[in-house]
Order: structure tokens, then C-alpha cells, then sequence
């Protein structure tokens, strides 16, 4: 697992080793952010003699509405009293301007969880690129638990992430970092319904201070529910985000407002991902079964799909990549294929932190990704990185690290990102074409 290259090639914090009292109090705020979060959900999906709202017909005593669209609304509190009067967890909240997302997207609760979960840095560069276009750099500092069998999406970590603004809000707006508490997971409340949640808040940590120079400690929090019902799954994002003055209040809004949409992304994460597991699981398939070579087809050849010759009798060629299945390795014609764009990390401490891969996939393989359970993927995952940890030397299903308490900390720090980068890490942008031949 990737835990990170800093900020220009540097963590400026030493390891983390989180106390027993660090750790429950990580855990105290995480506790606090969802049992407020899911309160205020009650509150909007009971507003109206227990029927919920539709997502553009909030309250509008208590909320403003500042955009909607089809499947998506965000408002704004109307009171500005403070953290207090919203009960925020957490210290240090002066004037914190309250958004609130809700809505609707199509797929499942777990494709959904599946397609937002970041459970590394690379996890979370990826998110960041795909949901918003936006390049974040820094470190995973510390897991304090992660996935279960029961719960593959569960996982809470301590981050910190330094993002940029482009031009031109980057001649009047600093780069901000933020070192955040974020988790991840699905519980079943008393009435049988399944929600998965993400918290993300400021971590509160005296390891983590502010750093001097042109980089600005920002402050953000959010709970986010997802609660799948009748066919689609319903959002509910509460985002707490303090200005500190130089941002107004409208610049703000309007950037969550883009960043609020980015959720709505998930299915086609999720689907990425899914397609990033066949990729990988069918490599690691081929090369326990044989080496992994280059071989001249010796003609004829045919689709897999049609059974049209792509190579003539008698020939002796190579079969281009864009012709050949990512995942199965059967041969396509133009017809029969079908081509996805992933993302992968780069890798890189300096300039872009993701590059896009096309691939082609036969439409078999294709069908099998679309009905790949999410959460089976998420646990395959993991054993994944378990199984390319090196150091590993534990046996559980919930690898923490960066804690002091030694009885609990594992004897190794994940180094691995899962990525079809680990099997395009070798090649350029301009030599994304010939990937296939490493495929066949």
C-alpha cells in the first residue's frame, strides 16, 4: 500500500506513534461526527410526517438552497452560529460555513463504498483526480484499523494532503494542507437498513503543527451517509469548512459545490476498480500458470466475439494490443472490442500524480466485471496487499500502523499501492499502446 511521497519529494512530520489515549481519542471523534451526522439525517428524512424530502425541497427555514440539478441539490445553513450550533465535534472552530449535499445516484450501497473508500494515498490521489480533476500531495501517517471480512470498506486512517489551487486562484490563494481523521465503513442500523458512511475531519494531533512558510493548515469536515433504497442509493453530505477570511464565502460555496458533484462519480469508480482487479487478478493467474513472454502469432487468428481472421494464413506477426482483451488475453476486432480509460499513480513526488491507461476488454469480460460483487473485490483487495507487504509478518485482518502501544502495532509499515500501475509502472504515456503484449 502507497503511504506516500510528501509534498515536492518531503514528509515534514516525524512517524507517527499515537498513544493509547491518541487512539481512543481518534476514535471518540469518529464516534461523535457519525452519531451527529446520522441525527441530523433522521431529522431531514422525518421532516415531512416521516416521508423523506426530495433533495431540492429541504426546509427552507433552516436551509438556503444554492444549486440543484436532476439528482443533486446544495444548501447552506442559514444560521452562522459557530461550531456550537451544530454541535461540532472537535476544538477550534470559529465561524465554520455549513453546506449540505443530498441527493440520489444509481447503483448499489456497495459500489458506492467500493468506488469511495481510499483505503492509501494512492487511494485517495486517484479519488482526487477522477472525482475533481485535481492533483493532492502528501502521506498516509497512520492506519489505525482496517477492513474486516464482515466490512472490506472499513478502514481509519490519519492523513495529510497539500493541494494546490490552479491558475489563476493560485496568484491570490496559498496551498493549503490538511491533516485529517478519515474512516470509512457500512453498519445496519436497528431497523435492517445498511448505511455506509466516510467521516473526514482534522485529525488534532501536536505531532502534526501547522508548518511556517506559504502553506496555510486548512480546516474541513464533512459526514457523508449513503443509504441504498429502492433501486439507487440516497446521498447525505454535512460539510463543515472554515474560511479563514481570505476565501469569501461564495468562492467557497462554489467550489463545494463542484467538489459536492464529484460523489456522484462513485459508480464509475467503482467500475474502474472493478476493471483494475480483473486486470490484475488475471495477471497474477497467467504468470502462476506460465511465464509471462512475448509470442508471434503464427496465423490464422480470429475474434473472439465474430470469429473474423484478424491474421491472414501464412502470416507471422505480431497481434497489435489494442486487439487483444486486457483481462482474458483473446483476440478482438475493432468491432467486438470495448475501450475503458483507468487510472493509475505515477508515482512521482513532482508534477502529475496520476496518468490515464486506455485498455480494450472482450465483452465477456466486461459482463463478468459489471456483475463482480463490490464488497468481494474490496477483501480480495486487501488479501492483495497483504500478500505483497514483504514485512508482513502478522496474521489479522486488521493491519494498523503508527501507534505506540506495541502489543497492537504490526511489525510492518504498507508500502504497496494497489494500482495497475504495478504492472504499467515500466512504461511512458507514449508507451501505453504496447501494453498489451505484456498481457498475452
Amino acid at each position: 500500500m502507497d503511504t506516500g511521497s510528501g509534498y515536492r519529494g518531503r514528509i515534514p512530520f516525524p512517524p507517527l506513534h499515537l498513544t493509547i489515549e491518541e487512539q481512543d481519542r481518534c476514535h471518540e471523534l469518529t464516534m461523535q461526527l457519525l452519531d451527529q451526522t446520522l441525527r441530523s439525517y433522521d431529522d431531514r428524512d422525518t421532516a415531512a410526517n416521516g416521508s423523506p424530502l426530495h433533495h431540492s425541497s429541504l426546509n427552507s427555514a433552516s436551509w438556503k438552497r444554492l444549486k440543484t440539478r436532476r439528482n443533486a441539490s446544495l444548501y447552506s445553513a442559514r444560521r452562522r452560529g459557530g461550531a456550537r450550533a451544530f454541535h461540532v465535534p472537535g476544538e477550534s472552530w470559529v465561524d465554520p460555513v455549513v453546506l449540505l449535499a443530498v441527493g440520489t445516484m444509481e447503483g448499489s450501497l456497495d459500489d458506492v463504498m467500493l468506488g469511495l473508500t481510499t483505503q492509501s494515498f494512492g487511494d485517495m490521489q486517484l479519488r482526487a483526480s477522477s472525482m475533481a480533476s485535481h492533483d493532492v500531495k502528501g502521506a498516509m501517517l497512520a492506519k489505525l484499523s482496517g477492513p474486516t471480512e464482515e466490512d472490506p470498506f472499513h478502514c481509519l486512517n490519519v492523513s495529510w494532503m497539500v493541494g494546490e489551487q490552479k491558475w489563476p486562484l493560485s496568484m491570490v490563494v496559498r496551498p493549503r494542507d490538511f491533516v485529517n481523521l478519515s474512516a470509512f465503513g457500512v453498519i445496519t442500523r436497528p431497523n435492517g437498513d445498511r448505511i455506509g458512511y466516510e467521516l473526514v475531519q482534522p485529525a488534532q494531533l501536536p505531532q502534526c503543527p501547522a508548518l511556517p512558510g506559504h502553506i496555510k493548515r486548512g480546516k474541513m469536515m464533512y459526514g457523508a451517509l449513503y443509504r441504498e433504497q429502492d433501486g439507487s442509493v440516497d446521498v447525505y453530505i454535512q460539510v463543515h469548512v472554515e474560511t479563514m477570511g481570505a476565501i469569501v464565502d461564495s468562492i467557497v460555496m462554489n467550489a463545494m459545490w463542484a467538489a459536492a458533484l464529484g460523489f456522484w462519480k462513485a459508480p464509475t469508480l467503482s467500475e474502474e476498480k472493478k476493471l483494475e482487479w480483473c486486470i490484475i487478478s488475471s495477471m497474477m493467474k497467467r504468470m502462476q500458470q506460465k511465464p509471462v513472454r512475448i509470442e508471434m502469432l503464427e496465423g490464422p487468428a480470429f475474434c473472439s466475439g465474430c470469429k473474423s481472421a484478424l491474421v491472414s494464413r501464412g502470416q507471422n506477426t505480431y497481434l497489435p494490443p489494442t486487439n487483444v482483451c486486457v483481462a482474458c488475453a483473446s483476440p478482438l476486432c475493432s468491432s467486438c472490442r470495448i475501450k475503458r480509460s483507468i487510472k493509475t499513480t505515477t508515482g512521482r513526488s513532482k508534477g502529475a500524480v496520476t496518468r490515464s491507461v486506455v485498455v480494450v476488454v472482450c465483452p465477456q469480460c466486461m459482463g463478468l466485471i459489471y456483475r463482480e460483487r463490490a464488497a468481494k473485490i474490496a477483501w480480495e483487495q486487501y488479501q492483495y496487499r497483504l500478500a505483497y507487504s514483504t514485512t508482513d509478518t502478522c496474521n489479522s485482518s486488521q493491519p494498523i500502523w503508527g501507534l505506540a502501544d506495541n502489543s497492537t502495532m504490526f511489525a510492518w509499515s504498507p508500502d504497496r499501492h494497489f494500482s495497475v500501475s504495478d504492472i504499467f509502472a515500466t512504461y511512458s504515456d507514449e508507451e501505453d499502446a504496447q501494453v498489451g503484449y505484456l498481457l498475452k
